[in-house]
């Protein structure tokens, strides 16, 4: 897969794992995150060496950075479920279809499965297994195949997900 287009990178959240398999796919990201990087030593340590953007409420403060850093090659990655859920796709938040329609950037979504079956929240590995990334396809600004606007397309892209996440989870039993 061609990472050279800046695009809005969005995953399911499965553990804290998800960032650094994503960046060893590219490097040249920014990943959206809240103020819990900050509270977490592995996740601190990551993005010393990383490009983290915090946004709270007001995503308006951190657009010129973000416009900044795609003008420069970078794609942006954000987790639209907001927290880790290992086996299954939860809702997604609408801010991550904001950002890529007021960004005017494609929508790359990955698909992470397997992990959450040998890694649970706040633990390390406990049994082996395989994880699994599957690149779907761009979804462009201008493909309204999953709606007209970033609401419509919160729940179109999460129904896509899911569906995506259902069919590889009954491939690997």
């Amino acid at each position: 897969m061609n990472f050279e287009k800046p695009s809005l990178i969005i995953s399911n959240h499965v553990s804290v794992l998800d960032t650094p398999l994503i960046l060893s796919l590219t490097s040249k990201l920014v990943i959206i995150t809240n103020d819990w990087i900050i509270r977490s030593k592995f996740t601190w340590l990551l993005g010393k060496y990383s490009n983290f953007c915090m946004i709270d409420e007001n995503i308006d403060d951190s657009m010129d950075f973000l416009k900044k850093k795609i003008g420069e090659g970078y794609s942006v990655l954000i987790f639209p479920e907001g927290i880790s859920s290992p086996n299954r796709i939860k809702r997604f938040h609408k801010g991550a279809f904001l950002m890529a329609e007021q960004l005017n950037l494609d929508i790359l979504p990955l698909l992470i499965v397997g992990k959450g079956q040998f890694l649970e929240k706040n633990s390390f590995f406990k049994y082996p297994g395989k994880i699994s990334i599957t690149i779907l396809p761009r979804i462009t600004p201008e493909n309204i195949d999953f709606g007209n606007n970033f609401n419509e397309r919160t729940k179109r892209i999460c129904q896509y997900y899911r569906y995506e996440y259902d069919k590889n989870v009954l491939k690997d039993v």
